[in-house]
């Protein structure tokens, strides 16, 4: 009998099984997905040559590298944008929990870096422009504030001469980029290295669940954990829980005159790649989860990327991806209100990659250390 059963290797089944090996326990992952060719994708798409493995890690983290095995469908783990800013939305309101989850995600990444022996964290600043004066004058009164000085960058002189910024700017510090898709494609080695990985399907029909013990095929597990993503709408174990899936679009973009080494954000996010090459996004939709992109999409970013940009870009490429977004805007962590070896770690939103480290400690904690669960992510709120 082994430990732990996953179910999925997107952002949040890859951290938590990390920590869980970490503690040494014996696990596997079921995901159906498979990596498709990195190269040929971005060959495809940017016409460059093969070998150069740079700038195929620097591009990696924007396509729907990996796919599922019926009906090449992308997951969006694969397709985020990466991005981790310490002030988010209109209102340019810290991030949940930002004093926490940062310092702690910085940390895990640079030592899980390090043991996967690959580069794909990179601390960098994020240049907020303020889309009008009245949204200026609320951050003026808003940056004086002790919670929010910790994240000002004052003595970074930002000057970009393409870009339309009337209404003024700020730069954050302790933002980053993650490079998800290499991420994973990195996990995706590391757990097969292990032997714990399950390349198949998962049908929730062949799971049974026992008082004190799971079985799925011939696999035997004290606990089940269901990290699906915005699938788990599909999963009849949890289907009350108030999940809202939301598709996003991205952009690629090239300029060759925008010059930009930070992360911009107005309405719109533009984080650069490699050289003239740029990923833009995102946008929301909670009515379509079709993988498809869209002119709508794709007109909505234009027309943000065209009021921000003096210089003239091209696209290069649109795409899409669906976010395990949920109702009010906190994770679904927990053990199944009735069968007491099934557990949800989801709902990880738009922010998977800032909150996934410290959420599956805290996970892990509750599940070996008999710490209780923040009442915040707790599913146990919603039974």
């Amino acid at each position: 009998m082994i430990d732990v059963l996953i179910v999925g290797q997107g952002v949040a089944g890859s951290i938590l099984a990390y920590k869980l090996l970490r503690r040494k326990k014996e696990i596997r992952i079921i995901d159906p997905l498979r990596a498709s060719r990195v190269e040929k994708i971005v060959n495809r798409t940017l016409g460059q040559s093969p070998g150069n493995t740079q700038w195929l890690n620097r591009l990696a983290g924007l396509y729907p590298l990996y796919k599922s095995i019926s009906g090449n469908r992308p997951i969006m783990s694969r397709v985020i944008g990466g991005l981790i800013t310490p002030v988010t939305g209109k209102r340019l309101l810290k991030t949940w929990m930002a004093d926490e989850f940062i310092p702690y995600a910085s940390h895990f990444y640079h030592n899980l870096e390090i043991a996967l022996q690959a580069s794909f964290f990179q601390e960098q600043p994020i240049v907020r422009i303020f889309a009008s004066a009245e949204q200026a004058n609320e951050w003026s009164v808003k940056s004086v504030s002790p919670e929010y000085s910790a994240f000002i960058e004052n003595d970074y002189s930002f000057t970009n001469r393409n870009l339309n910024a009337p209404h003024g700017l700020t730069v954050f510090r302790q933002g980053a980029v993650v490079n998800g898709a290499l991420m994973l494609e990195q996990f995706n080695t590391f757990f097969e290295e292990k032997k714990c990985l399950i390349r198949e399907p998962f049908r929730h029909s062949d799971l049974k669940v026992q008082s004190d013990y799971i079985q799925w095929k011939n696999i035997i597990a004290r606990r089940i954990i269901f990290c699906e993503g915005w699938k788990a709408i599909e999963n009849p174990l949890f289907n009350l829980l108030p999940f809202m899936p939301s598709k996003g679009e991205l952009l690629v973009i090239q300029s060759k005159k925008l010059q930009l080494q930070e992360i911009i954000n107005r309405g719109i996010f533009i984080r650069p790649l490699f050289r003239d090459y740029y990923l833009v996004g995102s946008t929301y939709n909670w009515n379509d989860l079709s993988l498809n992109p869209t002119s709508a999409a794709r007109i909505e970013l234009q027309e943000k990327l065209d009021g921000l940009l003096k210089v003239p870009y091209k696209i290069v490429d649109h795409f899409a991806g669906i976010r395990p977004t949920v109702k009010n805007r906190r994770p679904f962590i927990g053990v199944h209100p009735q069968k007491k070896n099934v557990y949800i770690f989801n709902g990880l939103g738009t922010k998977g990659l800032l909150l996934a480290p410290y959420l599956a400690n805290h996970f892990c904690e509750y599940l070996y250390d008999g710490k209780e669960l923040m009442p915040e992510v707790d599913i146990q709120r919603f039974y």
